[in-house]
């Protein structure tokens, strides 16, 4: 956390690396965050950061309460404004995405809204992506499932589509 605090607030390098020691260690981590082991760090990897660093931090706002980037703000005043039927798929072991957060966001803003009309459906044992998952921990080899759909997922979209007359 410290180590994206820093990334997203203009830290410096120096301060970033300390912070992440431990996870520049950790094959996993090596591996989704792309963390050399390496304990020399070159002007290129201090260029890089500082670019990246700049791209990233370029629109928005750090949120130090949720400990997220912000891009849009108030963002649950724009969700308000929805004037249309909204279909929210959610899979419930997604590991990049807290469902129940925004299902509830969904349900406090867009759902209150008389002009819209929003729908929910999650999906048991699927990710972030609606596929069906084992684990379904961040780059699960979904090969073993042939990378399938959720259960139902299609047919909760082609009948949300007839209910609200989009095809026949």
């Amino acid at each position: 956390m410290l180590g994206h605090r820093l990334f997203c607030t203009n830290g410096n390098y120096e301060d970033y690396l300390n912070a992440v020691q431990p996870l520049r260690q950790d094959s996993i981590c090596r591996k989704l965050f792309g963390y050399t082991y390496e304990s020399t760090i070159t002007e290129e990897d201090r260029k890089n950061y500082i670019q990246q660093q700049e791209l990233f931090t370029r629109n928005g706002y750090f949120d130090a309460t949720s400990g997220l980037w912000v891009y849009i703000e108030h963002f649950d005043k724009t969700l308000q404004k929805i004037n249309c039927p909204v279909l929210a798929l959610f899979g419930e072991n997604d590991s990049q995405v807290d469902w129940r957060k925004t299902k509830k966001l969904y349900e406090a803003t867009i759902g209150t809204n008389p002009n819209a009309v929003l729908t929910i459906k999650t999906f048991e044992n699927c990710n972030h992506s609606l596929q069906k998952c084992i684990t379904c921990g961040y780059q699960e080899d979904l090969s073993t499932l042939k990378w399938q759909a959720c259960d139902s997922y299609y047919d909760t979209i082609i009948n949300w589509l007839r209910s609200h007359n989009i095809i026949d």
